[in-house]
């Protein structure tokens, strides 16, 4: 993903904050993000934040309505806008449909969002949200393999394999 701001003083929002890596999505709010720097879990009811380089975990209560999740960018299309279908675009090598939305929900973070949608797969090939300061945030997704039926502890850091982390437990 890349989150970018033109309208920002600070050089790095405007040129934009890039991070790469792997995800796992199981319906029911269970995912892992492994990115370079950090290792986020959820398995519905807690979410795990491993900073790797600072070998700690915070663990916190999952709470969906706080903020963007994983979840949302797969069902944005749900929620109440006007759209506009403006083409076809490729996307990875793969003829994508380009859908423009623009939410009318005051309370969401983002007013706006554009997705393009993988002809032949049905798939989200790609994903931009864009809040009302203009910050955009943009997701492409590659190598999609759905129904991998993924095991309940992948969504659930394990501490133990981890033995000198510390662990921030807020949900005591």
């Amino acid at each position: 993903y890349v989150i970018s701001n033109p309208s920002m003083s600070k050089e790095t929002m405007r040129q934009g904050v890039q991070k790469s890596g792997n995800f796992k999505l199981k319906r029911s709010n269970k995912y892992v993000i492994d990115l370079e720097d950090q290792q986020i879990y959820c398995n519905g009811d807690k979410i795990w934040i491993y900073l790797k380089d600072d070998e700690e975990v915070v663990i916190t209560d999952y709470e969906p309505d706080e903020g963007m999740n994983i979840e949302e960018i797969f069902s944005l299309y749900k929620t109440s806008a006007t759209s506009r279908y403006d083409g076809v675009e490729k996307i990875h090598g793969t003829n994508c449909d380009k859908i423009y939305l623009v939410f009318k929900d005051n309370t969401l973070d983002y007013n706006q969002a554009m997705l393009w949608i993988g002809q032949r797969s049905k798939l989200l090939e790609k994903a931009v949200t864009i809040d009302r300061r203009q910050t955009k945030t943009t997701y492409e997704f590659s190598n999609i393999k759905p129904n991998s039926g993924f095991a309940e502890n992948v969504f659930q850091f394990d501490v133990a394999a981890h033995p000198n982390v510390d662990v921030y437990d807020e949900t005591e």
